[in-house]
């Protein structure tokens, strides 16, 4: 009894083997996968509908570690050569290409960069830079002109500003006449007037104040009851 039940056991496991393996048609190049319910293609070829083709050399570093071999270039699942300009050459990783020193990369080529005059290429060499003292106008350098009492203000010698004591007018630099009693800003770009001294717009005009005294910052300070109306202390 026990003989006949393990004959039948093993021939109810042994059976559906026979009949997935029977309906999974196994192509060249492949084998069954370990449930017997399909194919799998050998190592070097891949699926394609029923067959196991064989896949082109340059793409097998690429399903294997993830990345092209070099020169090649990612497409899809694939690995495609790259072909690149004269004028170019391979990145360290050989999966792209760059443009030699004074060209650009364009539409998949190389273009030299037109330099104009008073200009020079820029560190990369894609592009290009005025020299100092010439500003860019777009496809050429024009020089700045720098007026008399004036200086340099950027690292690109293209803008400028008066020197102290002297005010911007258009293109050039005037000396700001300075009254009596008045002194220049910090940034010599307009006068100010002396302690004790208050400007009426053209020169410096002495404050003699009553009732009341001028602080440490020329500032009119009325004792109590009176204000400063602008030209003394009045009461209120």
């Amino acid at each position: 009894m026990i003989k006949k039940f393990i004959s039948i056991l093993l021939l109810s496991l042994i059976l559906p083997l026979f009949y997935i393996d029977a309906k999974v048609h196994v192509p060249e190049n492949g084998k069954l996968n370990y449930k017997g319910t399909d194919f799998i293609c050998d190592k070097g070829y891949e699926r394609s509908g029923d067959l196991c083709i064989l896949i082109p050399q340059n793409t097998l570093n690429f399903l294997r570690e993830g990345i092209c071999p070099y020169g090649y270039k990612k497409t899809g699942y694939t690995c495609t050569e790259l072909f690149i300009p004269s004028t170019a050459h391979f990145t360290a990783d050989g999966h792209d290409f760059e443009c030699d020193y004074g060209y650009f990369k364009t539409n998949g080529d190389c273009q030299k960069v037109n330099v104009p005059a008073n200009a020079h290429l820029t560190e990369k060499g894609t592009s290009w830079a005025c020299d100092y003292g010439y500003k860019n106008m777009g496809t050429y350098c024009l020089k700045v002109f720098i007026p008399s009492n004036a200086h340099i203000i950027n690292k690109d010698g293209t803008n400028w500003e008066c020197n102290y004591g002297f005010e911007k007018k258009g293109s050039k630099c005037y000396k700001i006449y300075l009254p009596p009693n008045a002194h220049f800003s910090s940034n010599g770009k307009y006068w100010q007037c002396d302690w004790g001294y208050k400007s009426n717009g053209k020169y410096c005009e002495k404050m003699i104040i009553t009732n009341g005294y001028i602080n440490k910052y020329n500032k009119v300070i009325c004792n109590i009851h009176y204000y400063y109306n602008g030209k003394n202390c009045v009461k209120r």
